[in-house]
């Protein structure tokens, strides 16, 4: 038995431009962007960038259920981190959270996928920076652009009852753990 559904893409790319009004924390050390893709199942996919500028690229695809609640309810969130400079014998230093803020995807998917720069403003999250200096804030070049296509896929009595994208119980992910850790693994090489 086979039939046809529709699946939606959400092609993403991303590119960190610049960070400025750093003047409120006086810190030695390096300063860098840490953000979280959200799924439309609520997994978090993780981007560290290690300078400034860089750039990652990711594609999603699923279900069309799966991508309109990610355009209605997730978001990228952004973490501007701070690490001390690195000790000689310990190869990872802690990073300390200074700032957050968050963009809705609904904000950065255009139909035509046309390159998009914005300004994002940081919430500082940390204690004993002054509120009268202006909040870092971050420039961002995003390219978001959804698609759809019609796939043709077969059913054997034990795929009954299984989600149709992925064929798993219990996700809307396509694609096993490999995958995704292969697309985080990918994005991070980009950086």
């Amino acid at each position: 038995m086979s039939h046809f559904h529709h699946l939606k893409s959400i092609k993403f790319k991303l590119n960190l431009l610049n960070l400025r009004n750093l003047d409120a924390f006086n810190l030695p050390g390096e300063f860098f962007i840490r953000y979280y893709i959200v799924t439309g199942t609520g997994k978090r996919i993780r981007v560290d960038s290690q300078v400034l500028p860089s750039m990652s690229s990711l594609e999603l695809k699923a279900g069309s259920n799966t991508i309109t609640e990610l355009l209605e309810k997730r978001s990228i969130i952004f973490e501007l981190r701070w690490r001390k400079p690195k000790p000689m014998f310990k190869c990872f230093a802690k990073s300390k959270l200074l700032g957050k803020a968050e963009v809705s995807w609904k904000d950065i998917v255009r139909p035509d996928g046309a390159p998009m720069e914005r300004w994002i403003s940081f919430v500082i999250a940390c204690q004993g920076v002054s509120l009268d200096v202006k909040p870092p804030a971050l420039l961002v070049r995003i390219e978001a652009s959804l698609s759809e296509s019609i796939m043709e896929k077969s059913l054997r009595r034990s795929e009954i009852g299984k989600h149709e994208e992925c064929g798993c119980r219990d996700c809307q992910w396509i694609g096993s753990e490999e995958d995704l850790f292969y697309a985080a693994a990918t994005a991070l090489d980009i950086v």
